[in-house]
């Protein structure tokens, strides 16, 4: 069957079942409203997480310990890369930019993100020991990551980041391209910022 054939054949009850997939895997916490209850939902969230990461580091025969090589992470982006699956977008706009304006990913490679989003994350923590995860939150409510499950304790000029929209972002921005080695040059440029936050700190003291 053809991407075109399954478009045809899908209904809006199952667009929206994507949609609502993309919103749970970058903002979690979106059904509840007051902060102290999302940061009372980060501990269950977080151990999920751990156990997806665990899933896909079986599924492709990885050595637990090796999560934080970049070498690791090109496995696992190829491995992204060899099970990625797509179908074209019900709701067509103006102005098409880039395939992912045309097409998204189907529900079992939004799972396969998740689970991508969770070793990176992984990866990032056993590199940076400061990091810790946190709910982002602004009192006036305009942080663009409000609400958000965040790695925060990045030295640079970006202290945190929220992985599975990280991650959801270079997937879409890669959809159509073979490139490898993509996770790894990602996790690489946040090390490396990581290490001029360093610098500046040291410079000032």
């Amino acid at each position: 069957m053809s991407v075109f054939d399954r478009w045809l054949k899908r209904s809006p009850e199952e667009e929206q079942r994507l949609d609502t997939r993309v919103r749970d895997l970058v903002d979690p916490f979106s059904h509840i409203n007051e902060q102290s209850n999302r940061l009372a939902a980060l501990p269950p969230y977080l151990e999920k997480q751990r156990e997806l990461g665990k899933e896909l580091i079986r599924e492709i025969d990885l050595d637990e310990e090796r999560i934080g090589e970049p070498a690791a992470l090109d496995i696992v982006w190829d491995h992204f890369l060899s099970r990625r699956s797509t179908v074209r977008r019900q709701r067509k706009g103006r102005g098409r930019k880039s395939l992912s304006d045309e097409y998204r990913y189907d529900m079992k490679t939004l799972d396969l993100i998740e689970k991508m989003a969770a070793i990176f994350s992984s990866a990032l923590e056993k590199s940076i020991p400061e990091l810790t995860w946190t709910v982002a939150h602004d009192p006036e409510g305009k942080y663009i990551l409000e609400g958000r499950p965040v790695l925060r304790g990045f030295p640079g000029m970006i202290p945190e980041m929220n992985p599975a929209q990280v991650i959801l972002n270079i997937a879409n921005r890669s959809m159509g391209s073979d490139k490898r080695e993509v996770l790894s040059e990602l996790f690489q440029r946040w090390l490396q910022s990581a290490d001029r936050g360093e610098e500046e700190a040291e410079e000032d003291s």
